[in-house]
């Protein structure tokens, strides 16, 4: 059985998501990887893109929810974008959500959060 692993990765939003009342004031970078697992013989055999996911409709899936209505938590937009995704011929998505400036008090490169769709 062949399964394809297509990926965008580091896609970056400046959007306003969080808890915080400064979250929602002020635009935060955002970086979203995203993983889509397809098995069976799909596009690897066919080489025809209606068997695969197209890497444009993965970045406007994270487009759409990043600079879309307010979350309070980066699970919930992770959520939405992988349930967005997760349609035939997708078997799997994984989305990681990154706040690459995070309100911590102190150094931390960043936070996020990943969801599994199986």
């Amino acid at each position: 059985m062949t399964t394809c692993r297509i990926f965008v990765s580091d896609m970056r939003f400046f959007a306003r998501h969080g808890l915080l009342a400064t979250e929602t004031q002020a635009a935060q970078l955002f970086s979203v990887d995203i993983e889509v697992l397809l098995t069976g013989p799909g596009a690897a055999e066919s080489g025809n893109l209606g068997d695969t996911v197209d890497y444009r409709t993965i970045w406007e899936a994270a487009r759409t929810v990043m600079m879309g209505a307010h979350e309070t938590l980066l699970e919930r937009l992770a959520y939405r974008i992988a349930a967005a995704l997760w349609q035939a011929p997708a078997q799997t998505v994984r989305v990681q959500v990154r706040k690459l400036t995070p309100p911590l008090g102190g150094p931390a490169a960043d936070v996020g959060a990943e969801v599994l769709l199986e």
